[in-house]
């Protein structure tokens, strides 16, 4: 699953240097809200990095599941 995540991902960031001048105030209104090409590209750089954290988190808590019965707090909190 990595491999593709990392796969198109770096097809999108080759997509992205294609673009020059690229206007990032031009604006689309939904049902919900109005929101920028910015406000696209700043929210999938977020979403990314939200993924990121759900690993990170994910991969503590196996740490701590497999070092039972001792203790991480020494680690610090988390």
């Amino acid at each position: 699953v990595l491999g593709r995540f990392l796969s198109e991902r770096e097809k999108s960031l080759e997509w992205l240097k294609t673009l020059s001048g690229a206007n990032w105030s031009i604006s689309y209104t939904t049902p919900w809200r109005t929101m920028t090409s910015g406000d696209m590209f700043t929210s999938w750089v977020a979403h990314d990095t939200l993924h990121m954290r759900q690993l990170v988190e994910l991969r503590h808590a196996l740490i701590v599941s497999l070092s039972e019965p001792h203790s991480t707090d020494y680690a610090g909190d988390w």
